[in-house]
């Protein structure tokens, strides 16, 4: 980082804001004359040379001019930072040079050259990413994860293999969404949407699997006219318990465990950074819902919705809820080895679904505050070393009591992550699998 910090020294010592220069800046007794935009470019061009990934970003300011700063990943950490060196060169033009270096360290302290993104947006709204040709790459840019996945600092975007495992957290995504498919998870997750799976392949196939059944009746309607208007880009199928891939469609059963796989085929010619955004530009039209994915009213519970992912529904087997609409929402929760809420009237499956339930109603789309900051503003409570919400601070306590203080949780076999070697099982050798073992024991448990 210090050498990121040194690079911004000498780029703001030597520059002097002068709008008569702007867009061809001038060096005029060793200072280096021009606007934002002048200051911006020569900072990436420095940090390219280093090997950083950095990129131009502008935002209007209130007379309506652009306001151009630079966006930058660390090496290091792989953290990403905003640079704004304008404003630091404002406040330095016009100083003599012993004067300049009083100012500079105090400057420097204030850290322009590493703004948190989330307080940038705050300070100055919506964002736009441009290339070199200071074209259009990304606009509209309102919250963190979407200036993370800006192109200029996503040249290479890896493939990922994880084990199945349930995201508790945004910031989970990060560790197990597959390379170009993170922007698009991120963005589903945000609006309160499961998400089964992820896939990406080097001129392959590029895919998300969503849970059907725990959309919202809008957002069931949406899915079903982007079918109609993208057909080779929107597929529903029933679950299988494995990864769903691009191909034939099911009819919709709102009786069976479905899912919708979202991607495209032959990836052949695009850049990484190109897939992200046209992954997100496909799902973008969904609305912000409730997190439904293991979370029920009683109605459902009784109906048997809770059940319709186990092996034997998925085997299509007929499966019964243990619990009559005699029993009590606490008897019921009992008997289905759920968790019952008076405060919202709703069965989860664990406290992880929970967690999502209690952080879809409370964060909006484009959030900037911070976990810690919703909870407080909502009156409930979140943990930073489980990365989970809370009903109550009793709640809390009592799940770390019975779980102890890992920060690794392990939970059920829903969402994003599907191993390699289970995703590439074809579905008729999966089919032949079934048959065999249905034959050979009658029934798989």
């Amino acid at each position: 980082m210090e050498e990121i910090k040194e690079i911004y020294r000498e780029i703001i010592f030597e520059g002097y804001y002068d709008e008569k220069y702007g867009m061809n800046p001038q060096m005029i007794d060793k200072k280096n004359h021009g606007v934002c935009i002048d200051f911006s470019r020569a900072l990436i061009k420095k940090l390219r040379e280093l090997h950083y990934q950095a990129g131009l970003i502008s935002t209007k300011n209130d007379d309506g001019f652009l306001h151009a700063a630079v966006l930058y990943r660390d090496i290091k950490t792989g953290e990403v930072y905003i640079a704004d060196p304008v404003t630091d060169i404002r406040n330095l033009t016009g100083l003599s040079d012993k004067e300049r270096e009083e100012k500079i360290q105090k400057i420097l302290e204030e850290n322009n050259w590493k703004r948190d993104l989330r307080e940038y947006i705050k300070e100055f709204g919506v964002i736009t990413s441009h290339n070199d040709d200071l074209s259009i790459s990304m606009e509209n840019i309102q919250d963190k994860e979407q200036l993370e996945a800006v192109p200029a600092i996503n040249e290479d975007i890896p493939k990922k293999v994880e084990p199945i495992q349930v995201v508790s957290s945004l910031e989970h995504l990060k560790n197990v969404a597959d390379g170009p498919t993170l922007l698009a998870c991120q963005a589903l997750y945000k609006k309160g949407i499961s998400t089964y799976c992820s896939n990406y392949t080097p001129d392959g196939d590029v895919s998300i699997n969503i849970n059907y059944n725990s959309l919202s009746f809008k957002n069931k309607q949406i899915l079903q006219k982007l079918k109609e208007k993208y057909p080779d880009n929107f597929y529903f199928k029933q679950s299988t318990g494995f990864y769903g891939e691009l191909g034939h469609d099911d009819p919709i059963d709102e009786n069976k465990a479905m899912e919708v796989v979202v991607g495209f085929q032959n990836s052949s010619g695009k850049t990484r950074a190109q897939i992200n955004l046209e992954m997100y530009n496909l799902i973008s039209g969904l609305e912000k819902q409730e997190y439904l994915q293991d979370s029920y009213t009683r109605e459902q519970m009784l109906e048997g919705k809770h059940l319709l992912k186990t092996t034997e529904a998925l085997l299509g087997n007929p499966v019964k809820c243990k619990s009559s609409s005699l029993d009590s929402d606490e008897q019921i929760a009992q008997k289905e080895g759920f968790i019952f809420s008076k405060t919202y009237n709703r069965f989860f499956k664990d406290m992880v679904t929970k967690s999502r339930y209690i952080e879809s109603i409370f964060r909006s789309e484009h959030d900037l505050r911070s976990e810690e900051e919703i909870a407080k503003d909502s009156g409930v409570f979140y943990d930073s070393e489980r990365k989970m919400f809370f009903e109550t601070e009793k709640e809390k306590e009592e799940y770390n009591k019975q779980y102890g203080n890992s920060e690794e949780i392990h939970v059920t076999k829903e969402d994003i992550a599907q191993a390699d070697m289970i995703r590439k099982i074809p579905q008729t050798k999966i089919k032949s699998i079934i048959d065999f073992f249905q034959r050979l024991f009658g029934k798989i448990r």
